[in-house]
């Protein structure tokens, strides 16, 4: 016969921090747990994650348990624990609240997150169907408005095709003037610019010529002006030789006087 699972215990009034412990036992060791107040204690009642081997080995854990807890339980009361099964257990305490424990809180939170992850599964491909629905609409739409387009180009063409032959000839001729236009100006300042430099070259070369001639006519007024100079010095001093050396050759009284060499071999002579 398999063990139950379930079981109930009765306890006197727990203070704050004991429930706490409960709690956590229950948290551990429990997949479920409940503590109903009643009117001569607390039930602490629960569903074991695994069942102890007999109603002893149970009593004798959660005796030391109580002891553990600090819980003053009273001696000589018969049925204090309780083993259920599951009928019995939610028959009694189905609607009091509970506490689950961490094993059924991963199993609770796995069970939502795939829960949650098939919904979102779901309506993403929902989402994809409406969006792909969409697409071929809209795609229905753009062919629809592009043909419209099409057949409305179509009768404009026809309508201004008359007029583009005359459009594109004065278009034509408008920039071929342009062109024109600007080539006459180009050519027009080339010219202009070409007859500047010329007489810039002229007035250049001019005013060199002028400059050489110029420095010519300075130096052969320069040359004259020295040789002018240069006779006159010269003849002055023939002048002033001349003058001396008739001076030279008469005495004071008159009388031819005799060379200085020939007066000096006179001398020797004597």
């Amino acid at each position: 016969m398999a063990r139950q699972v379930a079981f109930a215990m009765m306890l006197p009034v727990l203070s704050e921090e004991q429930e706490k412990m409960v709690r956590r036992y229950g948290c551990e060791h429990c997949q479920e747990l409940r503590i109903v107040k009643r009117d001569d204690g607390v039930v602490v009642a629960g569903i074991l994650t695994s069942p102890f081997k007999s109603k002893r080995t149970a009593q004798s854990a959660f005796g030391q348990n109580i002891k553990a807890w600090k819980i003053t339980r009273t001696k000589y009361k018969r049925d204090w624990y309780r083993e259920l099964s599951l009928d019995e257990y939610f028959a009694e305490f189905a609607e009091d609240p509970r506490v689950l424990g961490r094993q059924m809180q991963e199993c609770v939170s796995s069970s939502v997150m795939r829960a949650l992850q098939s919904g979102v599964s779901r309506a993403s491909i929902r989402a994809e169907v409406t969006i792909a629905k969409d697409k071929v609409a809209r795609q229905k739409r753009e062919k629809i408005s592009q043909a419209l387009v099409d057949v409305g180009t179509r009768r404009v063409r026809g309508i201004f095709e008359v007029f583009a032959a005359s459009v594109r000839n004065r278009h034509r001729e408008q920039s071929a003037m342009r062109r024109a236009d600007g080539q006459g100006w180009r050519m027009a300042m080339f010219d202009a610019k070409e007859e500047k430099r010329q007489a810039e070259s002229v007035r250049q070369r001019g005013a060199m010529y002028r400059k050489a001639w110029t420095s010519r006519a300075m130096n052969v007024y320069n040359c004259t002006a020295l040789e002018g100079t240069a006779r006159r010095a010269l003849h002055g001093t023939a002048r002033h030789w001349r003058a001396l050396d008739a001076g030279s050759r008469t005495t004071r009284d008159g009388r031819a006087r005799r060379p200085r060499d020939q007066a000096d071999k006179g001398i020797d002579r004597q």
